[in-house]
């Protein structure tokens, strides 16, 4: 046997970095980063609950549209065209809802603002916003200097 052949050595599977072993994993690091044991970080917790109530006003918004729009537009009237606009401004709210919590999740900090202010807005919606306004606060707030070293 050749020298070469005695030192080779085979990787034991604790000595191989698991980004080898899984290609598709997601990173540790960045948007898709935990804590230690596994939990999602305070603003990461934020983004979710915005991205949530921005599908449930998505499905509000068109359900209630179409429920109002089908019978405004059976007739020629000018209704139609004021709902359309209203509905517009809705979707594009709720598209820009989706853009804040995606930029949360990426840990911005205007977005960070943005959600506070949404946070605020959402207190006056008694009972469930309220909850909701609460919960976002308290994470954007007080939580979001945890885990500012894992975006740094």
């Amino acid at each position: 046997m050749t020298s070469s052949q005695l030192e080779r050595k085979e990787p034991q599977l604790s000595e191989v970095d698991s980004s080898q072993l899984n290609p598709y994993a997601s990173p540790r690091t960045g948007a898709n980063s935990r804590t230690a044991n596994g939990d999602l970080l305070p603003h990461q917790k934020a983004a979710r609950v915005i991205r949530l109530l921005s599908i449930l006003g998505l499905v509000a918004v068109v359900g209630v549209g179409v429920a109002v729009l089908l019978p405004a537009s059976a007739g020629d009237r000018p209704l139609a065209n004021a709902m359309l606009a209203v509905i517009a401004v809705c979707l594009g709210f709720l598209a820009f809802l989706f853009f804040v919590a995606n930029a949360l999740m990426r840990r911005e900090t205007w977005a960070r603002y943005v959600g506070i202010a949404y946070g605020l807005l959402l207190l006056t919606g008694f009972p469930i916003g309220t909850i909701a306004g609460l919960y976002i606060l308290w994470q954007l707030i007080s939580g979001w200097a945890e885990g500012a070293d894992e975006f740094a």
